[in-house]
């Protein structure tokens, strides 16, 4: 099991802008306000209880038409890899540091980082990140969405860590 992180993602969490989303691209024009106390509750308490955390590396255009493909929350999926114990936290650290920046989020949507956190009982957070428009969708089990933003500040820390487990990222 992963070293229970700090209670720090849940501040942060708690304190950062969200947006519902019904499904399909977020909108940065959307209502924006705090992602509220329960839910932030709850996906610190997934990261702090992370069993595993997957890597995915993801093609920023989603592709309707693409079969027999995996794909993480609509994003053809382009590789996987497990993260180490201390990779995986460092993943976790490092989208928190760029959570906290409360960067301004820009219009396009095309994530090419992908993290899924899996705890012992089963649940399942995934993070799909786009340091392009500073946006981290957070998926709580298959229905739960929120988002806020993030600093492209952190990607290339990001992005090393994804390179270390094997994985290429989209142009780059």
């Amino acid at each position: 099991m992963l070293q229970r992180l700090p209670l720090l993602l849940l501040f942060v969490l708690a304190s950062c802008s969200s947006e519902e989303s019904q499904g399909g691209a977020p909108s940065p024009a959307a209502g924006a306000g705090p992602i509220p106390a329960t839910f932030a509750a709850d996906i610190d308490a997934a990261l702090n209880a992370a069993s595993t955390v997957e890597l995915y590396a993801l093609h920023p255009d989603e592709d309707e038409g693409a079969t027999d493909v995996t794909r993480l929350h609509g994003f053809v999926v382009l590789g996987q890899a497990t993260a180490g114990a201390g990779d995986g936290e460092a993943v976790l650290r490092y989208i928190a540091e760029g959570v906290r920046s409360k960067a301004s989020q820009a219009k396009c949507w095309e994530p090419r980082h992908g993290v899924r956190v899996v705890t012992e009982d089963g649940t399942r957070v995934d993070l799909v990140i786009c340091y392009a428009c500073n946006y981290v969708h957070v998926h709580m089990g298959d229905s739960d969405q929120r988002g806020f933003t993030t600093s492209s500040a952190v990607e290339p820390a990001v992005s090393g860590l994804f390179t270390a487990a094997g994985l290429a990222i989209h142009g780059q």
